[in-house]
């Protein structure tokens, strides 16, 4: 079992990390596969932030769209992304030196060894486009590179 971190103050109120947006150095901890309201099948990899300050540890998601699930849901789930999904094109620009993976097989395990930059933004608006309140926002990785 992985260690439990204290997320900083001005953290959201369900104990989601709120942070200034920017790019931050991180580290791959885990992923998981989920289906977002039942019908579409996402990917969210956690990644812990590396850069030495006031942010160090902070653990923060990336969501990722995917074609479908391969087997059933949870921690390390497998699954199949689209040669155009951002979860393929980030990989790739993490490994640009490596042969590109097969879409069914993308080893983000592989994201362990190395240390990525990643851009945080700020949650503002909801799944219906509705403005969400300042004390219930949160923080996210965006994107990733090498």
């Amino acid at each position: 079992m992985g260690e439990c971190l204290a997320f900083p103050d001005g953290a959201g109120v369900d104990g989601s990390p709120l942070i200034p947006e920017g790019v931050y150095e991180m580290g791959y901890l885990s992923h998981s596969t989920w289906t977002f309201k039942g019908r579409a099948p996402k990917v969210v990899i956690y990644f812990r932030i590396t850069d030495p300050g006031e942010f160090f540890g902070v653990v923060l998601p990336a969501y990722y769209g995917v074609t479908k699930h391969k087997g059933k849901y949870g921690k390390s789930g497998d699954f199949k992304a689209g040669k155009s999904s951002n979860l393929f094109r980030d990989f790739c620009r993490v490994f640009p030196d490596r042969p590109a993976p097969r879409l069914d097989r993308i080893p983000l395990s592989n994201l362990a060894s190395v240390i990525v930059r990643g851009q945080v933004v700020t949650v503002m608006r909801g799944s219906d486009q509705r403005e969400i309140p300042e004390i219930a926002r949160y923080s996210r990785v965006k994107s990733i590179e090498r």
